[in-house]
């Protein structure tokens, strides 16, 4: 038996949004999603420039907030904000050092750095762009 590939990831755009915690997005059962399938809003943020071309590269993706599928019908999926509660992994405090990630920086001229700003409106609107996890 071959094993399966990479998941292809979709993309689709809120259609509606029915409360602070659902939006209803224009991808169903027909695009293989399924009820608990986890979602990204992304929102485009400052638009990356070629230093050398010019070239405008395009805006850099941001996700704003991440939501699981709760209803799937054919065309259609409400998307529902994830529930906050106890589970193994994350009863421990913040600051716990069993939660702790240490990331290894990369030798950089510290001059050349230009930290990308998150998009100046973060508000969640139809149009949206969605994209599956």
């Amino acid at each position: 038996m071959a094993a399966a590939g990479p998941q292809i990831k979709k993309t689709g755009k809120i259609i509606r949004i029915i409360s602070r915690d659902e939006v209803i997005v224009n991808l169903g059962s027909a695009d293989g999603i399924y009820k608990g399938q986890g979602f990204e809003i992304i929102k485009k943020g400052e638009h990356i420039i070629d230093p050398e071309s010019g070239l405008d590269l395009g805006g850099f993706p941001f996700t704003v907030a991440t939501l699981n599928a709760s209803f799937v019908e054919k065309s259609f999926s409400v998307l529902r904000t994830q529930a906050k509660g106890f589970t193994p992994f994350n009863n421990f405090p913040e600051n716990s050092p069993l939660v702790a990630v240490e990331s290894t920086h990369i030798n950089v001229d510290e001059d050349s750095i230009e930290p990308i700003p998150e998009p100046k409106d973060t508000k969640i609107v139809v149009g949206d762009v969605v994209k599956t996890l």
